[in-house]
């Protein structure tokens, strides 16, 4: 059996108590007496950030611009290409991780595109390629119409 300062934690609660502030009642009150703690690193003005966002978004003419990835100090890939929303590609090029692609790399992604468009077109047509089953009376006949033909 735990007696008195022997029972685990015992002295920890008796510290606490020593140190608790007695200004009666239970209140916190003198427990926030410290000033708020100032945040390390850069400020950010979060309406001049969203502003100048809203300005970039203006000067965008498309609707999904094409973007490029440019490189960044956290591992960040440059030369990524992608279509994205008009916000976001002025979110994107406000926060420097990516640029509005040229009109020739535009051009060229696009036909890229078209061109895997195309491959994935013609894959699918062949997946689909249908056999029929024929009776060697029916190819005979068949053979015999495409002799008649060439003659």
């Amino acid at each position: 059996m735990w007696v008195g300062r022997d029972v685990p934690g015992a002295a920890e609660e008796e510290l606490r108590r020593k140190n608790a502030p007695t200004n009666g009642g239970g209140s916190l009150k003198g427990y926030a007496t410290e000033k708020p703690k100032e945040r390390k690193g850069r400020q950010m003005d979060l309406q001049m950030y969203y502003q100048k966002i809203r300005e970039t978004e203006a000067k965008i003419a498309d609707e999904f611009p094409l973007m490029v990835s440019m490189e960044t100090p956290d591992g960040g890939k440059c030369g990524t290409r992608t279509e994205v929303p008009r916000r976001l590609a002025a979110k994107l090029l406000v926060e420097g991780l990516a640029r509005v692609a040229s009109k020739d790399e535009a051009k060229a992604h696009r036909a890229a595109l078209a061109e895997a468009q195309r491959m994935a077109e013609r894959e699918a047509a062949a997946a689909r390629l249908q056999l029929t089953v024929l009776s060697t009376t029916e190819l005979d006949r068949l053979r015999s119409e495409a002799r008649s033909t060439k003659e």
